[in-house]
């Protein structure tokens, strides 16, 4: 039931990151993971876009898009969780930094060192003895993604954080 929880809780965190970014000539709905990326058997459990506006002191207007997408890795059930948007170059660092933030005040996250996918990132992980996760927050111009890679039951620290560096490879690739 934890586990659950803490799955859920990282796609909404997924989620919300999508619902900062705004559009301009490039679809966000091109810049996420598709079922391509993913290892055969994995069933998309979200997907969708988001448009609205939010204050950061300034207003960001736009769209993003989300997909998350489940799958048995050995004995352990994957979550991977990635949202994309494209904001003005201006606001782009703005939104980044309130993403950081949030993501960032969490209890008992830790930092990640990655390799390097965009102009600004910050990676975190955190788990419980039944579950884990990592995160990375990117800004590579005026594009911002988030990808989260959860699983449960016994997912390590350094599972999560592979996987992580897996699948935000094949992200940093859609965004180029």
């Amino acid at each position: 039931m934890r586990a659950a929880v803490l799955l859920a809780t990282l796609l909404v965190v997924a989620v919300a990151a999508g619902s900062v970014s705004a559009a301009t000539t490039t679809s966000a709905k091109d810049l996420i993971l598709t079922s391509s990326d993913m290892p055969s058997g994995a069933k998309r459990v979200k997907f969708g876009t988001a448009s609205g506006t939010i204050k950061l002191p300034k207003v960001v207007t736009g769209k993003a898009a989300y997909a998350a997408f489940r799958f048995k890795n050995g004995k352990t059930t994957e979550l991977v969780a990635n949202s994309a948007g494209v904001v003005t170059s201006g606001n782009a660092h703005a939104a980044f930094l309130n993403l950081k933030k949030k993501i960032g005040t969490n209890a008992g996250i830790k930092t990640l060192r990655l390799p390097k996918y965009g102009d600004e990132q910050v990676g975190y992980a955190f788990g419980t003895r039944v579950a884990g996760a990592s995160v990375v927050l990117v800004r590579k111009g005026s594009v911002i993604w988030e990808l989260v890679a959860a699983g449960y039951p016994l997912f390590s620290k350094a599972k999560s954080t592979s996987e992580l560096e897996k699948y935000a490879h094949k992200a940093a690739a859609h965004v180029g």
